[in-house]
C-alpha cells in the first residue's frame, strides 16, 4: 500500500513538473520578442534609419530612425532612438549624445497632463524637445519620473517575471528629440509645433 502511494505521488509531482515546463516553453514563445521594431505605418512617411555611436548599449550603436520633410519650412527634424534599459533619463543621454562636459541648465521641464514630462530648450537659434516615450504611452524626463512608469502594471507582468521570460518592470524607451528653427517664428508657437509632433509619435509608437 505504501509503495503504491509513493507511486502515485511520483506520478503526480512529475506530471507537474511537465505542466510547468511546457507551461514555461508555451508562455516564452508568446512573449514579445527583445528586439523592437518600429511601427511601419507611423503617421509622418519617409523614416530614415540612423545610429549614432555616442550612446552605446552593451556595446552596439543606438539605433534609431529620422525624420525630415524637404518640404518644412523651419526644418523640422525628429529623431527616435529605441533604449532597451533606460535608467538613466533624458540628462545623462543628452550629456552623452551632445558630448557635454556638464548638463545644460537651460532646459525647462514642462508637464503635460495627458503626455507627461518633456524637456524644452533654445540653442543656436533653435528650439527642441526632448523626452522619453514609455510603452504604455506616457512621457517622462527625469529618471525619478521614469522610474515611476516602469514600476507600474507590476501584477500583470508577476507570472511573465517568476517564469523568467520578462522583466518585472517594463525599462524600455523611445528617446526622442524633436527641433524646429526660430526662423520667421516666436518660441511659443515653436512649442506648439513641438508638442504636437510629440503627441502624434505617442499615437504611432504605442499603438
Amino acid at each position: 500500500m505504501n509503495h503504491k502511494y509513493w507511486q502515485q505521488a511520483r506520478l503526480l509531482i512529475l506530471g507537474c513538473c511537465s505542466l510547468g515546463i511546457f507551461l514555461t516553453l508555451g508562455i516564452k514563445l508568446l512573449a514579445k520578442p527583445s528586439v523592437y521594431k518600429f511601427p511601419e505605418n507611423l503617421t509622418l512617411d519617409k523614416w530614415e534609419s540612423i545610429s549614432t555611436d555616442k550612446i552605446k548599449y552593451y556595446g552596439e550603436n543606438l539605433q534609431g530612425k529620422r525624420y525630415q520633410p524637404e518640404s518644412s519650412a523651419n526644418s523640422l527634424t525628429i529623431k527616435v532612438y529605441y533604449i532597451p534599459n533606460n535608467n538613466k533619463g533624458n540628462k545623462s543621454l543628452i550629456q552623452q549624445y551632445r558630448e557635454l562636459e556638464s548638463y545644460p541648465e537651460n532646459i525647462a521641464i514642462i508637464k503635460h497632463n495627458n503626455l507627461g514630462y518633456y524637456g524644452l530648450f533654445t540653442e543656436d537659434n533653435h528650439t527642441s524637445l526632448t523626452s522619453c516615450i514609455h510603452p504604455q504611452g506616457k512621457t517622462a524626463f527625469t529618471s525619478q519620473q521614469f522610474a515611476n512608469l516602469a514600476n507600474q502594471n507590476l501584477k500583470s507582468n508577476l507570472l511573465p517575471w517568476i517564469l523568467g521570460v520578462s522583466d518585472l518592470r517594463d525599462w524600455s524607451c523611445f528617446w526622442v528629440n524633436i527641433s524646429v528653427s526660430l526662423e520667421n517664428i516666436t518660441e511659443e508657437e515653436a512649442y506648439t509645433i513641438l508638442q504636437k509632433q510629440l503627441l502624434t509619435l505617442v499615437s504611432d509608437i504605442t499603438q
